[in-house]
């Protein structure tokens, strides 16, 4: 997949009526781990607590066990969503208990939407993290444009 096809499939999906941002990062979700020869086995949407230093688990999709709907990370506890405000997209090994215990062992995670400045740093408003046996340079490229060309689409939608 190419950057400018991605851009186009970010455009693409834009383009179609969705109730609110989460559910249009949802489509994306679906959309990449169908996706068959990027190997990815599940994919999830976290948004960023505005009351406390958590990320939140708001969607997951694909062929791992199911997290608790309800579950949330402090960012003290999983360092990659620090990460993300200076790098964008990261490629890491799962270091969370329940996250390992369902089967997410290796993950590479983008942050999307605004930054939001906290007493304990800037964060993204979301990141979406995919899962795969194998996550390759390649596969963190297409991740740094999705994340990119979402954000940079977001407040073009709310016109």
């Amino acid at each position: 997949m190419t950057q400018r096809e991605i851009y186009k499939l970010v455009e693409r999906l834009f383009s179609y009526q969705f109730e609110n941002e989460l559910d249009l990062l949802c489509a994306l979700v679906r959309y990449f781990v169908g996706r068959e020869e990027l190997n990815i086995i599940g994919g999830r949407v976290w948004e960023l607590d505005s009351s406390e230093d958590v990320y939140s688990l708001r969607y997951q999709f694909g062929e791992v066990d199911v997290i608790p709907d309800d579950y949330s990370i402090k960012i003290s506890e999983q360092p990659v969503f620090d990460q993300l405000s200076a790098r964008r997209t990261v490629i890491n090994y799962e270091t969370d208990t329940l996250l390992l215990e369902k089967g997410i062992h290796l993950y590479s995670a983008t942050g999307v939407g605004e930054m939001v400045k906290r007493a304990s740093g800037k964060f993204y408003s979301y990141a979406l993290a995919f899962n795969g046996v194998h996550l390759n340079q390649e596969f963190f490229d297409i991740l740094s444009v999705i994340g990119s060309a979402a954000t940079t689409a977001m407040p073009n939608r709310k016109n």
